[in-house]
């Protein structure tokens, strides 16, 4: 039998979307989107691994070259540092190339050279100028965390902005607990009691009416009661998608496989009692705000990940469209590199080089994540 087409559980009326239902619409709406959360999810599920097999074919070891040849040049230029032919002032613009240099190479606190190099060059230690960066993000974010939340964060260690944020999410549970144990105290009025009564009730009728629809499927579609080799197969295959779905809760998917079991037509699905319907649509709705839920998840961790804003769109094809340009930026970037090894290798040409090079004024705020790209390895 063919798989059911997206859409394909649709409640229709004779007399056209109008002649339906205030439920009924909304219950076509939730499939509608619970479809889309699922074909997201799918494309996420198909696309990641492909991201990551990319970025380790073609990605991680074009860093790996670019990496190796910034060291190479930052090995010549702390060389040409010691070289009398260099002036003092051309001696503090390569003082400060190398700091840069080096600087953007160390990853996560190792490099025991590339941090000797850059100590030499530095009037403080490199952990120490690290450690006093994350303070200052770490006060920075404080800052506002205060001006937005009306908190006192005075007392709170801002070392490091991992820290405030665990302290943080902390405090948020504490409240949420210290809320929770409240309203846990406080005596129910008839009102609210009424209320989770009907509410477990309603959780009761869309237990069983899950129940039903698993029984009438595992009934039908139980392979051990098929003397057919195939079409056991093809029982086994249905059963466990009944089984997963059961245990999700996955109405929608319940209802897809009843269709392909041929128990029910769209004659049914166009008659479900409005009561029935209603409990439908909690349960959908709960269906799809966990999927939104997982969606948003996998979102906010690519957005960590490649230090994006809360509000940017992150998608399985822009993520890919961006590695692209990212092998290709590095691609540019590794020439570049290759270029002024074989320039600089050569001491007139470096002096030249030094005397068109001004410092640039200092940053008032330095990005401390590195700037080796969003899929680079720490």
């Amino acid at each position: 039998m063919k798989p059911i087409p997206p859409n394909s559980v649709q409640i229709v009326a004779r007399t056209g979307p109008a002649g339906l239902s205030r439920a009924q619409k909304r219950f076509n709406s939730l499939i509608k989107k619970l479809d889309k959360q699922k074909a997201s999810l799918n494309e996420w599920s198909e696309s990641i691994p492909r991201i990551h097999q990319y970025a380790a074919k073609d990605y991680e070891p074009l860093i790996d070259e670019y990496r190796a040849l910034e060291t190479q040049h930052l090995r010549l230029l702390d060389e040409a540092h010691s070289n009398s032919a260099f002036k003092k002032p051309e001696r503090r613009k390569l003082s400060h190339l190398i700091r840069e240099v080096a600087g953007s190479l160390i990853t996560g606190g190792r490099d025991d050279e590339l941090k000797e190099i850059y100590n030499r060059h530095s009037d403080a230690d490199y952990d120490e100028d690290q450690r006093a960066m994350e303070a200052s993000a770490g006060e920075y974010i404080k800052s506002m965390m205060e001006d937005m939340l009306g908190m006192d964060l005075k007392h709170v260690d801002t070392s490091s902005p991992e820290k405030l944020q665990d302290f943080l999410q902390d405090q948020m549970q504490a409240e949420r607990a210290e809320r929770e144990a409240r309203q846990a105290k406080r005596k129910k009025s008839k009102k609210q009691v009424a209320l989770e009564a009907q509410q477990e009730a309603e959780r009761l009728r869309i237990k069983q009416s899950i129940q039903e629809i698993y029984r009438k499927l595992a009934t039908q579609l139980h392979p051990d009661r098929e003397p057919d080799p195939h079409e056991r197969e093809r029982k086994t295959r249905l059963m466990q998608e009944v089984n997963q779905a059961y245990g999700k809760k996955d109405l929608l998917a319940l209802l897809e496989l009843q269709l392909q079991a041929e128990q029910i037509d769209q004659g049914h699905i166009n008659q479900i009692a409005e009561d029935r319907l209603e409990s439908y649509n909690r349960l959908l709705k709960e269906q799809s705000d966990e999927l939104q839920r997982e969606i948003a998840e996998i979102e906010r961790e690519w957005k960590m990940q490649l230090n994006l804003p809360p509000y940017a769109v992150v998608t399985p094809r822009a993520l890919m469209a961006r590695l692209r340009d990212d092998i290709q930026g590095l691609r540019y970037q590794i020439a570049m590199v290759k270029r002024d090894l074989a320039a600089h290798a050569d001491t007139q040409n470096l002096k030249a080089w030094l005397k068109a090079y001004k410092v640039p004024k200092p940053r008032a705020f330095d990005d401390f994540l590195g700037d080796l790209g969003p899929f680079g390895r720490g």
